[in-house]
């Protein structure tokens, strides 16, 4: 076995890894740490998961929200220059 072998099959297990899928499992944030990160209160984000008024996951009796979520959530809310300028805000 020469020293090159080694590393080849490290490439290879590392390829192979990401050939099966994300490299890094998501991150999964509670109702209390999306609140923080979207400065909004976790009741605003409880009622909207009721009402499935925004994406989020569900396990068992826990409500989760991926980093997908919260960009997604981000992008719902967002107001186009246009939209600004037409209402005249």
């Amino acid at each position: 076995m020469s020293e090159s072998e080694p590393s080849a099959t490290i490439e290879q297990q590392s390829t192979a890894s990401s050939v099966k899928g994300s490299s890094a499992p998501k991150r999964l944030h509670t109702v209390q740490e999306a609140a923080a990160k979207l400065n909004l209160s976790p009741s605003w984000l409880y009622e909207r998961t009721r009402k499935n008024a925004m994406p989020f996951r569900r396990f068992g009796k826990y409500i989760r929200f991926t980093d997908d979520d919260l960009e997604a959530i981000i992008a719902s809310g967002a107001k186009s220059l246009t939209t600004v300028i037409e209402r005249g805000a």
